[in-house]
């Protein structure tokens, strides 16, 4: 049952987990491909997760960073200006990421519109 529910939650009904089929025999080769993509699976479920760890760690180990850096301020005026740096930087960061888009909306609006003259 927990088989069934695997594979229907990856989108996949291979032959021995089809509900009410009767059990039929692979070949060798099925057999194969199916072993191979499983394991296919099996390793892309682990790189996954060994990702997210990394992603979490990263961001405890930044997250600390950040709080080691306010603490040892020794005013509440330049840990002000620090929190004010911090935040015009990913402004800075922002509006460069949303001049990058509007960019490459327009390089794609031109071909469009190149093509459709080009097509017509």
């Amino acid at each position: 049952m927990e088989g069934e529910k695997e594979t229907k939650q990856n989108g996949q009904n291979t032959l021995e987990n089809q509900p009410n089929s009767q059990p039929t025999t692979l070949s060798k080769n099925a057999k194969k491909k199916l072993l191979k993509q499983q394991k296919w699976e099996a390793k892309k479920a682990e790189k996954k997760a060994q990702t997210k760890e990394q992603k979490t760690k990263e961001g405890e180990r930044k997250r600390k960073e950040w709080e080691e850096k306010l603490s040892s301020c020794a005013s509440e005026e330049e840990r002000l200006k620090l929190i004010e740096s911090r935040r015009e930087l990913r402004k800075e960061r922002m509006g460069k990421r949303a001049e990058e888009k509007e960019e490459k909306t327009q390089r794609l609006r031109k071909a469009k519109e190149f093509w459709s003259e080009y097509c017509d």
